[in-house]
């Protein structure tokens, strides 16, 4: 009998991580064929994106023998994390946000909307809906931009 040469640990990570992905591809694309909501779209785009975690899941005992999952987790979170690495991450966060801000403005060509105090500090503070004021209103959808005219509802 031929004995079976078995994949390393990694490869066979990557290789169940494409599939699980590839499937929940042809899923979604499946899903916007027949016409699924987008809410149930944007479910399963959402689930394609964790493919990997989901085979770290299935391959866990393989690629880590003799290791609990919950001593994993446990090892991964117990380092303190420096306040330099966290300012650094929070100022790339800041600047991705703001680029896009400036990138976005700039090609709907609604540079003074995007990058006023007032846009970037709601950008901040606000977290839902609109302000009680402007909750009676939305704005009119023409074509690829939206339109300047405040419809009352």
């Amino acid at each position: 009998m031929k004995k079976r040469k078995s994949l390393k640990p990694l490869t066979s990570f990557i290789i169940l991580s494409y599939i699980i992905f590839f499937v929940l591809f042809i899923v979604i694309g499946i899903s916007m064929v027949l016409g699924a909501p987008k809410s149930i779209i944007n479910i399963l785009q959402i689930t394609s994106a964790w493919s990997s975690d989901f085979a770290l899941a299935i391959l866990f005992k393989k690629i880590f023998p003799g290791l609990r999952f919950k001593d994993f987790v446990k090892a991964q979170f117990s380092p303190r994390i420096n306040f330099s690495v966290f300012s650094t991450v929070v100022m790339i966060q800041i600047i991705i946000t703001a680029v896009t801000i400036f990138l976005l403005s700039h090609t709907n060509d609604t540079q003074h909307l995007a990058i006023s105090l007032t846009s970037l500090g709601l950008l901040l503070v606000a977290k839902g809906g609109a302000p009680k004021p402007l909750a009676n209103f939305h704005f009119v959808r023409v074509g690829k931009f939206t339109d300047s005219r405040i419809q009352q509802k």
